[in-house]
């Protein structure tokens, strides 16, 4: 598996891999037999790893544009596909989970106003789900003892979403914890969440 540009950067920084220059390009590379540790490495640094892995060799796209021509650059290209995408709070590949104790991902959502948050909290290893909500005080109290209790390794929240104190909160509790923003409408609101999980028996059985 190649790395290439700011991805070899990191590889050759994190990890001591080799660094090329192939074709004016950065790159550096591990053997497919040792793809697990080393992304194993990588996530335990706090980065997220994505697999890509080639769907075709050379000979192959040169039949496919034999058959079908190559209008679009795309066509030019020898195929690959996302596979897998790795980040610390969503294993379930024992090879590279290292800590035995429960590894929590979080998604919270806050209403400023109302001083109210939106929680789940999932450990993808065993399928341990929660969602609720929290209704708090100036001091986010409930909020941060959540927080200590489950100790969440990545956090997911709506960009621009979070109040200045709720960060600053999450930066004092958790220091570098891994985040990831989304963009609201990739996201349910409380009566949409509701009704799904009702709607399809989630928990039911």
């Amino acid at each position: 598996y190649e790395l290439y540009e700011t991805d070899a950067d990191i590889g050759h920084r994190e990890l001591d891999l080799q660094m090329s220059d192939r074709v004016n390009m950065r790159m550096a590379g591990v053997p497919e037999s040792h793809f697990i540790p080393w992304a194993s490495k990588l996530i335990k640094r706090g980065y997220k790893v994505a697999r890509v892995d080639q769907l075709e060799t050379s000979t192959g796209m040169a039949k496919r544009q034999a058959e079908h021509g190559t209008r679009t650059e795309k066509a030019t290209i020898i195929r690959r596909e996302l596979k897998q995408l790795y980040t610390v709070g969503t294993l379930v590949d024992e090879t590279l989970i290292r800590d035995r104790r429960a590894t929590y991902l979080l998604c919270l959502k806050e209403d400023e106003k109302l001083r109210q948050f939106g929680v789940c909290f999932v450990d993808t290893s065993t399928g341990e789900f929660n969602v609720g909500s929290v209704c708090d005080d100036r001091s986010r109290t409930r909020l941060e003892t959540l927080l200590l209790q489950i100790r969440p390794k990545e956090l997911v929240y709506l960009k621009g979403g979070l109040s200045q104190g709720t960060l600053n909160s999450i930066k004092n509790l958790l220091g570098s914890v891994s985040t990831t923003s989304r963009h609201a409408n990739d996201c349910w609101d409380a009566r949409r969440t509701l009704a799904e999980i009702s709607s399809r028996q989630y928990f039911t059985g």
